[in-house]
């Protein structure tokens, strides 16, 4: 797992991937720290060698809490996704998108709903596992 702290970015502005333009700073931010942290895996895996093999099998990001639009939201979000499997090389048919746009849901700076949150997400995390 690679944890990576972006803020609250925008989907149309500050995580807009390259299918989307030209791309906003939070998303050369997150492909500069996933390649950092895939690049020094040796460093928390002392096992791992050039010879191990490793699998981007998901990637959960919490965002778009300025993106109010549903439709843009949507849109966004799906280039966002398109992109990011193209930059890690991952064309898998069972990779999903799961989303619910945040007019939806607010979380209110509920620190029991962030943790349900991240609880689902990491219930979901180990089904990938199976």
């Amino acid at each position: 797992m690679i944890k990576i702290a972006l803020g609250t970015p925008s989907l149309v502005a500050d995580l807009r991937s390259p299918g989307s333009g030209q791309t906003g700073k939070s998303y050369d931010m997150l492909i500069q720290k996933i390649e950092e942290s895939l690049a020094n895996l040796q460093d928390k895996f002392p096992d791992f060698s050039e010879q191990s093999r490793y699998e981007i099998s998901g990637i959960v990001l919490n965002l778009g809490e300025e993106d109010t639009d549903a439709g843009t939201y949507a849109k966004y979000l799906e280039r966002l996704i398109k992109d990011l499997r193209a930059e890690f090389h991952n064309d898998r048919d069972d990779a999903r998108a799961a989303s619910r746009h945040p007019s939806i849901e607010r979380w209110f700076d509920n620190a029991g709903s962030f943790y349900l949150m991240g609880q689902a997400s990491g219930e979901a995390m180990l089904k990938l596992l199976k």
